[in-house]
C-alpha cells in the first residue's frame, strides 16, 4: 500500500513537471539541427528510452518521451522525441491534507471499492 501510494506521487509529480516544462516552453529537443528541429519517434517504439536513477536524496529521471510500444498517426499529431531530464525528491513526502475517502464522501476510494489501483 506504501509503495503505490509512492507510485502515484511520482507519477503525479513527472506529469505535473512534464506539464509546467512544456508550458513554459522549456521541454528539450533532440535532432542535429539547431533550436526548433526535432526527430519523430519510430512507430514501432524501438526508440524509446528512459533511465533512472537515484543518488543521496535525489531521483533523476532521463527520458526521450518517445512510446514504448507500438503507435499509429490517426490525427496530424506524431510523437517527437524530446531529451529531457527531471530531478526529483529520492523519497517524496506528503505535504498537505489527505481527502475523506469513506463511504460518506463524494471522494470513495477505489481501493476500497474493490478497484483497480495504478
Amino acid at each position: 500500500a506504501i509503495m503505490v501510494g509512492v507510485c502515484r506521487i511520482l507519477s503525479t509529480l513527472l506529469c505535473l513537471v512534464s506539464l509546467s516544462t512544456m508550458a513554459a516552453g522549456k521541454g528539450g529537443s533532440s535532432g542535429s539541427g539547431g533550436s526548433g528541429s526535432s526527430t519523430t519517434c519510430a512507430q514501432d517504439g524501438t526508440d524509446y528510452a528512459y533511465s533512472e536513477s537515484v543518488s543521496g536524496s535525489a531521483r533523476t529521471i532521463t527520458t526521450n518521451h518517445c512510446p514504448n510500444h507500438p503507435n499509429y498517426n490517426l490525427n496530424p499529431n506524431i510523437a517527437v522525441a524530446s531529451s529531457t531530464t527531471y530531478t526529483l525528491p529520492a523519497s517524496p513526502t506528503f505535504v498537505g491534507s489527505s481527502t475523506d475517502s469513506t463511504t460518506a464522501s463524494a471522494n470513495i476510494d477505489l481501493s476500497q471499492q474493490g478497484g483497480v489501483v495504478g
